[in-house]
């Protein structure tokens, strides 16, 4: 059995912090939030959630508590995974 090494080619977008992995024929993305980004839901533009804390629960999985801008009373619990996934959520970037 051999082990083969495969070089990553790693790449930061000053857009919105996400670090583009290349590693062989795969691709990903990789991203951090960070407290006070905002996102917009994909196909909801009209709430903007903001990210207010970040925890790690027992399985070591990330997650954000999420705020609406627009009402305060309104939160939410989501994976980091799933608030930095492009398919689902969009970083709002700051200016």
């Amino acid at each position: 059995m051999s082990a083969t090494t495969l070089a990553a080619e790693i790449r930061a977008s000053p857009i919105d912090g996400r670090y583009d992995v290349v590693v062989g024929d795969r691709r990903g993305a990789v991203a951090v939030a960070q407290v006070g980004q905002r996102y917009l839901k994909v196909g909801a533009t009209s709430f903007v959630w903001e990210v207010v804390s970040i925890g790690v629960d027992r399985q070591g999985i990330r997650h954000c508590q999420i705020v609406d801008v627009n009402d305060r009373t309104n939160i939410k619990l989501i994976s980091e995974i799933t608030l930095t996934n492009r398919k689902f959520y969009r970083l709002i970037a700051e200016g």
